[in-house]
C-alpha cells in the first residue's frame, strides 16, 4: 500500500501535516478523567464527531484509490470474517483489561489506598441513546479513517522505498501509528493506551486483510457499544 511519488508529493505532504497538527497531537494533551468528570455524563447532538467523520469521508475517497485491492471478488467473504473474527478479538482484549482493572481496584482496597473511578453514566432516554449511537458511529469512522487507512499510508508513503525493501522499517512505522492511536487515549488512564495499542494492532490487521475501512467500521462501532453497555 503505497503512494507513488510524483507532483502530488507537496499537497500530500501539507494534508499530513494538517491531519498531523489538528487531529492527531491534540488528543495527547486532553485532560485527564477521573472521579465524576465522565465523558458520558452529558449526551448531546454530535456535531464534531459528525463534522470529523465528513472530514475523514472525503480523506479517505481522496486517497482509496491508491489502496491495492487484491481479490476483488471475494470481497463479501472476506467482509464477514473480519467483522465477526475482529469484533470477538477486541471484546477479548477488553475484557483481560477490565480484569486487571477490576483487580487493581481490589489490590487498592486491599491497600487502604484510593484510586478516582471513572463513573459512566448510561443515557436514560430514546434521544439520548440515539445520540450515544451516532456518536460511536461518526467516532468509529473517523478514527478508522485517520489511524487505520490514513496515517499508515501517509508514512509508508513517504518512506515508500525503505519501507518496503527494510522490515525494520516497515514495522517501525506500524508501532509509530499504533502509538498514536494508544496514547490518544491517554485521557482515560495508562490501562485504557495499554488497550488502544492492542486494539489497533487487531483492526489494522484486519484492514490489512479485507482492504475494506467499513468491516472495520463495524467492528469498532460494535465493539464500542458493546463495551458501553455490557462493560
Amino acid at each position: 500500500m503505497c503512494m507513488k511519488k510524483n507532483t502530488s508529493f507537496l499537497p500530500d505532504l501539507f494534508i499530513f501535516l494538517v491531519i498531523l497538527c489538528f487531529f492527531l497531537i491534540p488528543p495527547f494533551f486532553s485532560p485527564h478523567i477521573s472521579g465524576n468528570n465522565s465523558p458520558f455524563l452529558q449526551w448531546s447532538f454530535p456535531f464534531q464527531q459528525i463534522i470529523y467523520a465528513i472530514l475523514s469521508f472525503f480523506l479517505y475517497f481522496i486517497y482509496k484509490k491508491r489502496i491495492t485491492k487484491e481479490n476483488e471478488n471475494k470481497i463479501n467473504k472476506i467482509f464477514r470474517f473480519p467483522l465477526i473474527f475482529t469484533f470477538s478479538i477486541l471484546f477479548f482484549i477488553q475484557l483481560i483489561f477490565k480484569f486487571i482493572s477490576m483487580s487493581k481496584t481490589v489490590f487498592s482496597q486491599n491497600q487502604n489506598t484510593i484510586i478516582p473511578q471513572i463513573n459512566v453514566l448510561l443515557p436514560d432516554s430514546f434521544i439520548t441513546w440515539l445520540f450515544c449511537i451516532l456518536n460511536f458511529l461518526f467516532s468509529a469512522f473517523f478514527e478508522e479513517v485517520i489511524y487505520r487507512f490514513y496515517l499508515p499510508m501517509s508514512l509508508h508513503s513517504f518512506f515508500s522505498q525503505k519501507s518496503q525493501e527494510n522490515k525494520a522499517v516497515f514495522i517501525l512505522i506500524e508501532v509509530i501509528c499504533s502509538l498514536f492511536f494508544a496514547f490518544s487515549h491517554l485521557y482515560l488512564g495508562f490501562l485504557s493506551v495499554l488497550n488502544a495499542f492492542f486494539a489497533h494492532l487487531v483492526l489494522r490487521t484486519s484492514f490489512l486483510i479485507s482492504k475494506n475501512i467499513y468491516c472495520n467500521t463495524a467492528a469498532h462501532f460494535l465493539y464500542n457499544v458493546i463495551s458501553l453497555i455490557l462493560l
